[in-house]
């Protein structure tokens, strides 16, 4: 499961209360801080990015430190890095996250198999 901004906050909170999920990439979930000391029930790689004015750093290093075995990654970038379509759009961030996810999502498929 993978999910932008709400839908960031929305992909983690379901992997931390619900089963059945083979892993969860939340992109800037905005509400994540809030939930950050729920036991995920699978894998999780978190986005964030280190100019967001909604998500500041400290929140990041806050969940980084409630959830130790997720991969959390940090691009120089805003809010909306990932959205073409916002002045906030950073093409070089969102096309590297998106090279890792794809990456992160055939690792955890061929794991599966």
């Amino acid at each position: 499961m993978t999910g932008y901004c709400l839908g960031g906050s929305v992909a983690f909170a379901a992997a931390t209360r619900l089963d059945g999920f083979l892993c969860a990439i939340p992109y800037y979930g905005g509400k994540i801080a809030g939930m950050k000391d729920e036991k995920a029930r699978c894998p999780l790689m978190m986005y964030f990015g280190s100019r967001d004015h909604s998500i500041p750093m400290e929140d990041v290093e806050a969940i980084r430190g409630a959830q130790p075995d997720a991969q959390i990654h940090v691009f120089d970038a805003e809010h909306g890095f990932m959205c073409d379509y916002r002045a906030t759009y950073d093409a070089q961030a969102a096309k590297t996250a998106w090279m890792q996810t794809i990456a992160y999502l055939d690792g955890m498929c061929g794991a599966s198999r």
